[in-house]
């Protein structure tokens, strides 16, 4: 099991303050993916797929690299996020795996030893003229090295305190079937997207499609070498479509704003234009003195009428 470390004075930090409002979701987002890394001993490196599981539109991952706790990076073709400074917080992938080779050393020597003292048990023990044996006299004979309760394991009996594996939880664990190593192999031949690769594009690359998987064929086909040879062809896919549609958004153009409305003082101005002398409105004439002149100028009359 590998930890993944939080600061007491995170919370605090000057990067966390300048999160805002976002302060709360944008740390999760940091937690979840730190985890991970330490799950994964990816020392700080969390690939964008991780990330679009918490964050589909990547809006918090960009919070985190606008304070600088995070950094965008590309390690082996795939695209990704980097923590500030993760070897000076947590323990790297060489430091963990380092650490379990010795443990498991010691905890080998510690069962060969238990073994031993468990051996010399079985054997008869002469005290004076009796002769006593524990399997049947267990009251004058007790164990020596009892077996813990597996629900409160007794650190005492581990080297350095550490408990063995065998013992974390209750019982003797199985050890997993090794997966087979996959073959790096040309791009097939008859490459195409499953429909499960499609479902997978329509949620994560939704602005790139048939074009770029034949640019993808093109380009693997065309080129030699041991470079041109992949494990995992859908894997690599993925990576392709993922960077296409990051460079899809880097070159969208910009939101065309409307027209804003117009201000208090822009109206009175424009009032203030259609009441000038220019613009003269003739009296209602029920209102009593004409509040503006009427135009002298004279007006034709329709045919007949007089004035």
């Amino acid at each position: 099991m590998t930890w993944f470390r939080v600061d007491d004075k995170f919370a605090e930090h000057a990067k966390v303050r300048r999160l805002a409002k976002d302060r709360v979701p944008a740390v999760g987002l940091w937690t979840l993916c730190g985890v991970w890394c330490a799950d994964n001993l990816s020392d700080g490196f969390v690939p964008e797929e991780v990330v679009r599981r918490h964050d589909p539109r990547l809006r918090l991952a960009k919070r985190l690299v606008e304070v600088t706790l995070w950094r965008e990076v590309e390690r082996e073709g795939e695209f990704g996020y980097e923590f500030h400074e993760w070897s000076e917080h947590q323990p790297t992938r060489d430091e963990v795996i380092t650490k379990r080779q010795k443990t498991a050393a010691k905890v080998r020597a510690w069962r060969a030893k238990k073994a031993a003292q468990e051996g010399e048990q079985d054997e008869p023990e002469i005290n004076g003229n009796e002769v006593r044996n524990p399997v049947t006299n267990p009251v004058s004979n007790p164990p020596r090295n009892p077996a813990p309760d597996p629900t409160r394991p007794d650190l005492s009996t581990s080297p350095n305190g550490e408990v063995p594996p065998s013992l974390r939880s209750g019982g003797t664990r199985a050890k997993p079937t090794p997966k087979p190593k996959k073959t790096a192999t040309p791009i097939p031949d008859d490459f195409t997207p499953t429909p499960e690769m499609i479902a997978w594009a329509r949620e994560n690359t939704p602005n790139v499609g048939r074009t770029e998987t034949d640019d993808f064929i093109d380009y693997w086909r065309s080129k030699g070498g041991k470079e041109a040879e992949k494990a995992d062809w859908p894997a690599t896919w993925r990576r392709w479509m993922r960077r296409c549609q990051k460079e899809f958004e880097q070159r969208r153009p910009p939101r065309v704003v409307g027209a804003q409305r117009s201000t208090t003082s822009e109206r009175v101005a424009g009032w203030d234009a259609l009441l000038s002398d220019n613009a003269r409105l003739p009296a209602t004439g029920t209102d009593g003195p004409a509040l503006y002149p009427v135009p002298t100028e004279p007006r034709a009359l329709p045919k007949g009428e007089t004035p």
